[in-house]
């Protein structure tokens, strides 16, 4: 082997012949150098499933935000696919891009990506947040949130009443897809960890994937959503005793059953009722109470009940 052709190998093992193509097999090597060695190497799940590991370095630690930069090989050894090989003949492509929220590992947490540096081209560099709260659309998104960061609140006063302007500088970044995009629009309410809020303005441009929103405190509308509730229909039951299952307050009621039985006898389960007459055939039931709730009737012989059913008392 020549001279010229051993200097070939050597560059073409070091990323070729060009020097930017070194350049760049240089800093992939020196990353995934360090995140074999490094103390800020972490484990990383990503919406697909797939568990990488990578490096979480800090960019601002605040009081009220973290914001951390990841660096990630476009293609890593997937620690949940057992069925290739940890090496570098097992690496997958990393499906990762802005918008997606990854899982960190080992606290559990959860980090919004908001910035790729497009600019790095040797491995997938990019800016994430961390999500400390869940936005109540369709099954929950965890969220950026920042603020409220009012220090003060203007009072007024009119007619010997005194109030306040709400808070209105919540602002939370989201990832955008079908399903955000379609939620979001001026004045909707969203819930932010439980609590209302109203969406005052939307950036859709701020970046690929994400979308922020800057929201408005809201009034909590309890008696509102209890009245929204839908009652879920229960099923009918099965039973030999005739006679209505839903009564009103203070009603009085006849029961009835299919197959009578000599010498049985009709029991109530407490004293929201009584039995004003019974046969083994039939027994007429007085609602004594003014206030919701449940009562069991029972058809029983020698203490061993032969049918029962429920009746639900509605409220006045």
């Amino acid at each position: 082997m020549s001279f010229r052709d051993e200097l070939g190998l050597r560059l073409n093992y070091r990323g070729g012949s060009k020097q930017q193509d070194r350049m760049i097999a240089d800093k992939l090597w020196s990353l995934k150098s360090s995140i074999n060695h490094s103390y800020q190497t972490v484990t990383i799940e990503t919406p697909t499933k797939q568990r990488f590991r990578c490096l979480l370095n800090p960019d601002q630690l605040k009081m009220d935000y973290d914001c951390r930069i990841l660096s990630i090989p476009y293609k890593a050894v997937d620690l949940n696919d057992t069925s290739r090989r940890k090496t570098s003949e097992g690496e997958v492509e990393v499906e990762l891009k802005n918008g997606d929220i990854f899982t960190w590992i080992e606290d559990n947490s959860k980090w919004l990506l908001v910035l790729q540096y497009t600019n790095e081209v040797a491995y997938y560099r990019t800016k994430c947040k961390k999500c400390e709260a869940i936005a109540e659309v369709g099954d929950g998104y965890p969220v950026y949130v920042r603020g409220p960061v009012e220090t003060t609140i203007d009072w007024y006063k009119s007619s010997n009443t005194s109030f306040n302007n709400l808070n209105y500088s919540l602002i939370i970044y989201i990832t955008k897809n079908e399903e955000t995009t379609e939620f979001f629009h001026r004045h909707k309410i969203v819930k932010i960890d439980g609590l209302p809020y109203e969406v005052q303005a939307i950036d859709w441009y701020g970046g690929d994937g994400i979308i922020e929103v800057c929201l408005d405190e809201y009034w909590s509308e309890t008696i509102k959503e209890e009245a929204e509730k839908v009652e879920p229909v229960p099923e009918p039951q099965i039973t030999t005793i005739q006679g209505e299952q839903e009564v009103d307050p203070y009603d009085t009621k006849t029961y009835t059953v299919k197959n009578p039985v000599a010498g049985a006898e009709w029991k109530l389960s407490n004293n929201k009722a009584r039995i004003v007459k019974q046969t083994p055939t039939f027994t007429t039931v007085e609602i004594l109470t003014g206030k919701s709730g449940e009562i069991e009737l029972s058809y029983i012989k020698n203490d061993k009940v032969i049918d029962k059913v429920t009746i639900k008392i509605n409220s006045i």
